[in-house]
């Protein structure tokens, strides 16, 4: 939490009681990045679900410009880090998803209502849209977009991509071959709702929301009979407008259906269709990183904030079994941010518990480009997975480098990407069932050097499990066939 940020909307307030973007964005700000504890979490989400339903409260959708002020304010900030908590989200996303729908639908009214549903002339494709603002190198065109991409069936299905953000690369090029329609460029939102709706799409797949605040804003409105999500946000979006949620069989847990506002789908396997990416070889050292020669190296890559102070203690329990060990972080976005400061003093205070240097163990490396992070992960020895959110592009990074990965998965679905995958793949040897055995693990690895090469070959042999699984596509593909036939007798 921003106590300053809070400071200065309670200010903007007090001068003007009704500016509802700062009343909006004091809300998104009772969720911090970085936690002090864990009693901490559950303060947070106590005043944020005060915030939320005040801000409910200060919605007047019968005033025009307050409407469109509400619907200004919509997007600007979302409640992404609520995810990072821990914890079951759905009531809360329910309360935030109703309020953003109902502003949306008294701002649009004319896209409040499903449009008519009609299922193609025989033989015709099935018009799917897909909109995103990653449409280039990024964690979600990886997973899940270029997949669908890719490999959807150009003859069942014609693409229509929606391009609503501004960063564009090879990857854009690679995705506008495999559209039948491709737009980009367009600032105006009535504009681009137009054109969506015009294009008289069966299904519109949002990869991810929570993050692009423009798909949030089309996703809470209705501009094609059936609307997806799927795990670019690893969490239910909370929405009434959006119908279903594209996930995968081996991540969810067998009674996950009531964590998610949407009909959860669990698409077979990891449900995405993974191709590797080839990132250039650098020839990099431990030295050129600054690590120690000798020491076993366990990488721990994912976000600082996905990283739960519950679990701080696994670290310094390593190091006291293996002794020169060193674990290395990636700085959000650099070694001197508030949140890097904030993260290196929760773990101080961890190490020091059990009277050991932080010093000699912790590694804070600056963001890296794809070639130096790829790096980062041959010269490791061990990667961790983050407990509380578990690792899914880093995973797959460090997998095909052959790292040994430790993982310990929790009862949502962004807490066993990991072990999803390690399953996959036949390797279940490093799954973890308590924290005690996720801390026995991580050490036997960083102490047994035979059977860590036990581990990696295992790896290097059934990783091609993991990459171009094409029954999740072909899952996709029938489930959407069917979700229009369905929609169109009314069901």
């Amino acid at each position: 939490m921003d106590k300053d940020a809070i400071s200065a909307y309670d200010s903007a307030l007090s001068c003007k009681p009704d500016f509802f973007s700062a009343r909006w964005a004091k809300c998104m700000a009772q969720l911090p990045i970085i936690y002090t504890d864990q009693e901490n979490i559950l303060i947070y989400r106590s005043r944020y679900s005060e915030e939320l339903l005040k801000l409910r409260e200060a919605v007047n959708l019968e005033n025009p410009p307050k409407v469109l002020a509400a619907a200004e304010a919509v997007g600007s900030h979302q409640p992404f880090l609520l995810a990072c908590q821990g914890l079951n989200n759905k009531e809360l996303q329910k309360m935030y998803g109703d309020l953003v729908c109902s502003i949306m639908a008294k701002r649009y009214p004319e896209y409040a209502q499903q449009p008519y549903v009609h299922l193609p002339e025989s033989g015709k494709p099935i018009r799917i849209g897909i909109v995103s603002a990653y449409f280039h190198y990024h964690s979600v065109w990886k997973i899940p977009l270029r997949g669908w991409v890719e490999n959807i069936d150009k003859k069942r299905f014609h693409l229509y991509g929606y391009h609503t953000g501004k960063i564009k690369d090879e990857m854009t090029e690679i995705a506008k071959k495999h559209c039948k329609r491709f737009v980009e460029d367009i600032s105006s939102f009535d504009e681009l709702c137009r054109i969506i709706r015009d294009d008289n799409l069966h299904v519109l797949i949002y990869p991810e929301i929570g993050m692009d605040p423009v798909s949030l804003k089309l996703s809470a409105i209705r501009l094609a009979p059936v609307q997806c999500t799927s795990l670019g946000h690893p969490d239910t979006s909370g929405l009434p407008t959006v119908d279903y949620y594209l996930s995968s069989d081996l991540m969810e847990p067998p009674d996950t259906d009531d964590h998610y506002i949407e009909k959860l789908i669990r698409l077979p396997n990891l449900g995405f269709f993974y191709e590797p990416f080839e990132s250039p070889v650098v020839e990099e050292t431990r030295e050129t990183f600054g690590l120690r020669q000798k020491s076993i190296l366990y990488l721990c890559s994912h976000a600082l904030f996905t990283y739960l102070p519950q679990y701080d203690e696994v670290f310094p329990r390593i190091a006291q079994e293996v002794g020169d060990c060193q674990f290395l972080f990636i700085a959000h976005e650099n070694k001197e941010s508030p949140v890097t400061e904030k993260f290196q003093a929760r773990i101080r205070k961890a190490f020091d518990k059990f009277n050991l240097n932080h010093e000699y163990h912790m590694v804070f490396l600056p963001a890296l480009s794809p070639s130096h992070y790829h790096a980062v992960n041959r010269v490791s020895d061990i990667f961790l997975d983050s407990i509380g959110w578990s690792s899914n592009n880093s995973t797959f990074e460090a997998v095909a480098c052959d790292l040994p990965v430790v993982t310990m998965p929790g009862l949502l679905m962004r807490q066993r990407h990991c072990s999803g995958i390690l399953t996959m793949m036949g390797l279940t040897e490093t799954i973890a069932s308590s924290v005690d055995e996720y801390v026995s693990i991580a050490a036997r690895l960083g102490e047994d050097p035979e059977w860590r090469r036990y581990i990696a070959n295992k790896i290097s042999e059934n990783k091609h499990r993991i990459y171009r699984d094409m029954t999740c596509i072909t899952a996709l593909e029938d489930f959407l066939e069917k979700a229009i036939q369905k929609k169109e007798l009314g069901k």
